[in-house]
C-alpha cells in the first residue's frame, strides 16, 4: 500500500518523522522508506506492508505522520478500510 503527502508548510518535516497508528483496529504494519523528511513543497510516497488480519470482518485503521516523540502530527491523517473473508467459503466447491 502507498500513500503520497505533500509538504505544504513552510518548514522541513523533522528528521525523526514516523508514520504510525493514530486510532481504528490494531494491525501490524511496517514502513519501507527511510527518512521521512522533506522540504517544503516536495511530495513524499511511503510504502507500507500490512500484516493480514487472520480472522474475517471488516477493519478500518487510520494512520498520520508524527514527530518521533509522537507529540506533533504532521498533515492529514489517513485511513485503510479493509474486508477480510476467507475465500475456501466463498468460492464453490466442485
Amino acid at each position: 500500500m502507498k500513500w503520497t503527502f505533500l509538504n505544504t508548510g513552510d518548514t522541513a518535516w523533522p528528521a525523526d518523522t514516523v508514520f504510525i497508528q493514530s486510532g481504528g483496529d490494531q494491525l501490524d504494519f511496517e514502513v519501507l522508506n527511510g527518512s521521512l523528511s522533506i522540504a517544503p513543497g516536495e511530495t513524499l510516497t511511503i510504502a507500507v506492508n500490512f500484516k493480514a488480519f487472520k480472522t474475517d470482518g471488516d477493519f478500518i485503521i487510520y494512520l498520520t505522520l508524527s514527530s518521533n516523540d509522537r507529540a506533533t502530527h504532521i498533515g492529514e491523517e489517513v485511513s485503510l478500510d479493509l474486508a477480510v473473508r476467507d475465500l475456501a467459503k466463498l468460492l464453490p466447491v466442485d
